[in-house]
């Protein structure tokens, strides 16, 4: 088949797509590596390019209910992947790969799902649970699953992933709601304007937590992020410096977005109270968080600080997928969010993407 392969998001649609043949599976594994798991368990992907991606070090850990599969190290450190190197010509031709008898482990049809949520400055963290179905089972020969035939169509079934959901490009759009909808969620938000540059990464100049485990909530590390859709605001009630963000971050892959949620999540109680030191250890004030709203894949906190160079926020993360959705905004004094309305529109925002994108590229 005919691919743009500068195309991200039809090449994310050609993995989930039975029909894709296996000299297109072996182009994209090459050019997306981050699509490396899924592409290992399309029925199309042939030996030498499932040991390929694995020898590559690109597979993501397998799914809770899916025991590990072993990693075939490489035998010397790789290069990145030329146009000699790639499955066709170096791991062999899909057409001879195809032809030998061998057991596949069946598509997993899985779903992420994701867990807490807290953002710092601008960042966010996340833990995710995923569902899968049984990874194990053998496939018949002759099934769709070794190559023999195409996956069933029924036009009353419902469209599905083949897979965790990843969102790229203008799908994170997909998460930020509309101007009059953030206006009603933050009242003090001034002038909207809608962005796609990716976070900054800052630094904290010698300040951080006395614990540690707080430290995304001051300064979080948003290098792994590799997309973003956004709306920011200012806030002219608190003067210049104060604004807003309500952002999709899109990572690489689902642990990757995970672990960035994990990190606010799995701290918001232990942080409830925690120092701020100088560079010398001397103190520089406290902050505190209150969560005022949670659920297995978002929450919604209200930071307050004893000094005022660091302001009172309301904070709320939620992870889907490959994303999470940060949002951080400066606030008055006593003036805190809705924490239950911001959870249910940040839910409600996850569930219309994945729709979207399971209509976009699912299959029945």
């Amino acid at each position: 088949m005919t691919l743009d392969m500068s195309d991200r998001n039809a090449a994310w649609a050609a993995v989930h797509d039975p029909a894709t043949d296996a000299a297109a599976l072996a182009a994209i594994a090459q050019t997306y590596p981050e699509f490396g798991p899924t592409i290992s368990v399309h029925p199309n992907c042939y030996d030498a390019l499932s040991e390929w991606i694995g020898a590559a070090a690109i597979v993501v850990p397998p799914m809770p209910t899916a025991p590990a599969q072993p990693v075939t190290p490489a035998p010397t450190p790789m290069a990145s992947p030329g146009p000699t190197d790639v499955p066709t010509m170096a791991l062999g031709s899909p057409d001879a790969a195809a032809s030998r008898p061998r057991k596949r482990r069946g598509l997993v049809i899985g779903l992420s799902v994701a867990a807490g949520l807290v953002v710092i400055g601008g960042g966010v963290t996340w833990a995710v649970v995923a569902l899968t179905g049984d990874a194990e089972a053998e496939a018949e020969p002759g099934s769709p699953e070794n190559g023999g035939g195409s996956l069933p169509s029924d036009p009353d079934a419902p469209r599905q992933l083949a897979g965790p959901p990843v969102y790229v490009g203008d799908e994170l759009a997909w998460f930020v709601p509309e101007e009059a909808e953030l206006r009603s969620l933050f009242a003090q938000a001034g002038t909207v304007t809608l962005g796609s540059s990716l976070p900054i990464v800052g630094e904290g100049e010698g300040i951080g937590p006395a614990n540690e485990a707080c430290y995304p909530w001051y300064m979080s590390d948003t290098s792994a992020v590799i997309g973003a859709r956004s709306a920011g605001w200012d806030v002219p009630s608190l003067g210049e410096y104060n604004s807003g963000v309500y952002r999709a971050l899109q990572f690489p892959s689902g642990d990757q977005a995970a672990e960035y949620f994990a990190g606010f999540a799995g701290s918001a109680d232990a942080c409830a109270s925690f120092e701020m030191i100088d560079y010398d250890g001397s103190s520089v004030g406290s902050q505190t968080l209150s969560v005022s709203a949670r659920s297995d894949t978002a929450i919604v906190v209200e930071q307050s600080s004893s000094d005022l160079w660091f302001g009172d926020l309301s904070r709320a993360l939620l992870l889907e997928g490959n994303v999470v959705v940060e949002v951080i905004t400066a606030r008055d004094v006593g003036a805190a969010v809705d924490g239950e309305r911001l959870l249910a529109t940040l839910t409600d925002s996850a569930a219309a993407a994945r729709s979207a994108l399971t209509e976009k590229i699912g299959y029945r």
